[in-house]
């Protein structure tokens, strides 16, 4: 049933959100076509090389605003609104109707990502950027130059990446179920109460962290090296890979995975007593 559920939420989701990728690869193509027209300055049609590139950044935007929005509306639908009626008739358990939600909330958030990067590589493939141009052999001699711990930090950076989107839905999800229990203002309180729970949470995560830190771990001294005398390879290896694969990194995923357990229950818990639908 589980899987049903899942199926049906990625068939009625895509029908919105397929369409507006497909869109944002053909917006970023006609705005590299755009660029590369290499319009002389003087020209008055020099405009459309910067409006190719507004157009992008704005369709860019759009994209994830349109994301966030059917995540959003797909999970108040189901369980704050009359529509959501029919979905808590079918006998099935409050859990799969919460996961499945959850999961094909997630898997278009690496959907959206992935359409953004690929944009980005449209816009930036063997251009010249600041003087350099930008290609596969760049790209070569980049990466060779980081030092990549072992692939220790880029699987930090994928799996901070997966519980952070993971623990940002599950929180969105918190917030509309604790506004469900009120009869007006749903969607007023949704986002009062997320606001609230991103402050708790993040002011919790600081303390737990500086009180750990603090009492448990040894205090090391740090290289002090300014982004403006270091190239980014430079900065990568003696700055940000340190920092990603310290102690607080390890909890600060900890707590987050510990918050959107809790986040988890009280939406589970919601859905089955107090479920109030109207």
């Amino acid at each position: 049933m589980l899987g049903r559920l899942f199926k049906y939420e990625i068939k009625a989701t895509s029908k919105i959100l397929v369409p507006i990728y497909i869109a944002f690869i053909a917006i970023t193509a006609i705005s590299r076509i755009s660029i590369e027209l290499q319009v002389d300055k003087n020209s008055p049609l020099y405009f459309i090389s910067d409006i190719g590139f507004l157009i992008f950044m704005l369709s860019a935007m759009t994209i994830f605003v349109a994301t966030a929005i059917v995540i959003v509306w797909r999970f108040y639908r189901n369980t704050s609104s009359d529509e959501g009626y029919l979905l808590f008739t079918l006998p099935v358990k409050t859990d799969y109707i919460i996961i499945s939600e959850f999961l094909c909330a997630f898997l278009w958030s690496i959907v959206m990502s992935v359409v953004v990067v690929i944009g980005i590589f449209l816009m930036i493939f063997n251009s010249n950027v600041g003087g350099i141009t930008i290609n596969f052999p760049y790209f070569k001699e980049f990466f060779s130059s980081l030092n990549f711990d072992g692939g220790k930090v880029i699987f930090i950076m994928l799996l901070d990446m997966t519980i952070s989107t993971l623990a940002e839905i599950m929180a969105i999800y918190c917030a509309i179920s604790l506004a469900s229990l009120f009869k007006k203002y749903r969607l007023m309180l949704s986002v009062l109460f997320y606001i609230g729970l991103v402050i708790i949470t993040n002011t919790l995560d600081i303390l737990v962290i500086r009180i750990i830190t603090h009492n448990f771990i040894p205090q090391t001294e740090t290289i002090s090296e300014t982004y403006d005398t270091a190239t980014f390879a430079e900065a990568w290896n003696s700055l940000i890979v340190p920092s990603l694969v310290s102690e607080q990194v390890i909890i600060d995923l900890i707590f987050l995975i510990t918050i959107t357990v809790v986040e988890y229950f009280i939406v589970r818990k919601i859905l089955r007593k107090h479920l109030n639908i109207c």
